[in-house]
């Protein structure tokens, strides 16, 4: 470790790279610097982009859309009263309105919000 330390330093205080700095005006230094940072901003950006695109390859593999009918009923994943941080599937309700390809405005009248807009995520279909 300590003779890898020893290159490293050696490289850094060679006579020419501090001769090439010195000799570079401060603004050549910081144009050079900016496109420098610009050039490594873009290829981040791809690469965000490509793992992007190849995580929603891998959901949208297994992902269904659900549609739920005004009247229909569903079971609600809904937090228990007195613990909020605790959840489960409550009791069978109403489906109100289908607001969004996500949203649905769900009949609760046993609750304290006599209506609410969940995501379809938090709804489950109700099978008699």
């Amino acid at each position: 470790m300590k003779d890898v330390l020893q290159l490293i330093k050696k490289a850094w205080l060679k006579d020419d790279l501090l001769d090439h700095v010195k000799s570079t005006n401060t603004i050549d230094f910081v144009l050079s610097l900016k496109d420098r940072t610009r050039t490594f901003v873009e290829i981040a950006n791809d690469m965000e982009e490509k793992a992007k695109s190849k995580n929603k390859f891998w959901y949208d593999r297994k992902s269904r859309d659900v549609l739920y009918e005004v009247g229909e009923q569903v079971f609600l994943l809904l937090p228990l009263i007195g613990k909020p941080l605790q959840s489960k599937y409550c009791e069978p309700y109403t489906v109100v309105k289908w607001l969004c390809e996500v949203d649905y405005l769900i009949s609760t009248s046993d609750r304290r919000k006599a209506k609410r807009v969940l995501h379809v995520n938090l709804v489950r279909k109700f099978i008699v």
